[in-house]
């Protein structure tokens, strides 16, 4: 795992904008080494959190969970940056690729780590709320029907990333409730209607608000 991790770490892949094949060669690495870390947390993480083997594998999942925190926020600070300077960079898609796939990734580890993740709660929901806020006004002004595709993809893998902490740590979520359900986050219009079917962006969002509305404490919603 620890290998996997600088694998996918690596300032290697974050080459220079003008190497765009070595690029997206490299960013399809990195994307191999993320789903591997995926199925290794599923497949040898127990399923109880009392045993010792619980405790080794939080010793090697936990410091990967960190380092890939640290990681997406960089990767989303560039993207954003970048699809902000410009919006048909291909750099910027080989970036809003990478980003999808780390979110998963660290859902993943969420979902299986629970309340150990705590420490990493803010590095993992600032640069998610920011990325997510940033596509949606991206997706309300696409024209392009290949730039819409990726924004789907990205949109889906950060609300379903936020709805593995609404469901896995509800109680802890209310903080960042303000940035969530400001009018270009949750709400968004890009994330409903019919033609987000084909990769369920709607009903990934529907899950996120049903979890926010059934699992997060009533009394926490109110204040």
């Amino acid at each position: 795992v620890p290998d996997l991790v600088s694998l996918v770490t690596s300032d290697g892949v974050a080459a220079e904008k003008e190497a765009i094949t070595g690029n997206r060669r490299n960013i399809m690495l990195k994307q191999g080494a993320l789903m591997a870390i995926e199925s290794f947390v599923r497949a040898l993480y127990p399923s109880t959190d009392k045993s010792r083997l619980a405790s080794t594998m939080a010793s090697v999942f936990l410091p990967a969970l960190s380092s890939l925190t640290k990681f997406m926020d960089k990767t989303a600070r560039g993207w954003i940056k970048d699809s902000v300077e410009n919006e048909e960079s291909e750099f910027g898609d080989a970036e809003c690729q990478l980003l999808s796939s780390l979110s998963l990734c660290i859902s993943s580890l969420i979902m299986t780590l629970k309340a150990k993740c705590l420490p990493h709660l803010p590095s993992i929901l600032k640069p998610l709320l920011k990325s997510l806020q940033s596509v949606n006004v991206l997706m309300d002004d696409a024209e392009d029907e290949e730039g819409i595709r990726g924004g789907d993809l990205l949109q889906l893998s950060i609300v379903k990333t936020l709805s593995a902490v609404a469901n896995t740590l509800p109680q802890f979520i209310p903080p960042y409730l303000d940035s969530l359900l400001s009018e270009d986050t949750l709400p968004s219009p890009t994330l409903h209607g019919e033609d987000k079917d084909e990769l369920s962006v709607n009903a990934a969002a529907v899950e996120l608000e049903t979890a926010l509305a059934t699992k997060v404490p009533i009394r926490q919603l109110i204040l």
